[in-house]
C-alpha cells in the first residue's frame, strides 16, 4: 500500500474526532476590545441614541396635543363672525 493514503487516512481520523471550541465574548468585552476609539465610538453612539428617543418621546406628545379638537371652537368662531 502506499505510505501518502495511510498518511491521509490518519489526518483524517484526527480531523474528525476534535471537536470544534467556540469562544463567546460578552457584550461589554466585545465593546471595551476596540480600544480607547472603540468606546470612544461606542459612547458616541449612546449618546445620540438617548437623543433620538427624547426627540421621539417630545414630537409624540406635541402632535398628541396638536390633535385634541376644542369643543367649544365652532362656537368661537360663531361669535367672531356675529362681532365682525
Amino acid at each position: 500500500m502506499n505510505p501518502l493514503f495511510l498518511q491521509i487516512q490518519a489526518g483524517g481520523e484526527a480531523i474528525l474526532t476534535e471537536e470544534p471550541t467556540e469562544k463567546t465574548m460578552s457584550i461589554l468585552e466585545l465593546m471595551t476590545s476596540g480600544g480607547i476609539g472603540g468606546i470612544l465610538i461606542m459612547a458616541f453612539l449612546g449618546i445620540l441614541s438617548i437623543m433620538a428617543v427624547y426627540i421621539f418621546l417630545e414630537r409624540f406628545g406635541a402632535i398628541r396635543n396638536a390633535n385634541k379638537v376644542d369643543p367649544n371652537f365652532m362656537n368661537n368662531i360663531k361669535d367672531m363672525v356675529l362681532d365682525g
